[in-house]
């Protein structure tokens, strides 16, 4: 189930990404905004490779992203790489989510160092997903900022959409 929550925003993200022209993924909305829809795209994109990465090396370490700017500048780079992503993580075994890694992220403003500490698959991959609709939630801003029309759903955490169904 949690590996579905991966694929399920990058999901998403293609539904948005065709959403958009080329001006609207890189417009940037001052003085509301210093970056553009797609820097925060980037930004989700670069926490699911990184988690992939770290499958495989056993360190998922998201101070070490990519920051590739032709996914944030170019809206059909955009879409390769997502699909790129949903490949590799639909290929993965759902036992995997178990597995235990470790975790790297500068938290402190005032700290030199990154602490490491100890988490699983599964848990990062919740983390990435949540992670990347907090960010749709702003591209959500954006793009209406824009005048462009939005599914409600859209940038809403899943237990915010489970809860509104009740």
């Amino acid at each position: 189930m949690v590996e579905r929550s991966v694929n399920q925003m990058l999901e998403q993200g293609l539904l948005l990404l065709g959403e958009l022209s080329s001006d609207d993924y890189v417009y940037v909305n001052t003085p509301h905004f210093t970056s553009s829809i797609g820097a925060h795209y980037r930004h989700i994109l670069d926490h699911v490779e990184i988690l992939i990465d770290g499958m495989q090396s056993g360190c998922v370490n998201y101070d070490a992203r990519c920051r590739d700017v032709a996914v944030e500048t170019c809206l059909q780079t955009a879409k390769e790489k997502t699909n790129s992503l949903l490949a590799q993580w639909d290929a993965l075994d759902s036992g995997q989510m178990v597995d235990t890694v470790d975790v790297v992220s500068k938290v402190c403003y005032d700290e030199t160092e990154s602490p490491k500490v100890s988490s699983s698959v599964g848990r990062e991959a919740m983390f990435a997903s949540i992670h990347g609709v907090h960010h749709f939630a702003l591209i959500k801003v954006m793009c209406q900022l824009r005048g462009l029309k939005m599914e409600n759903a859209f940038g809403v955490a899943p237990a915010t959409v489970a809860y509104q169904k009740k």
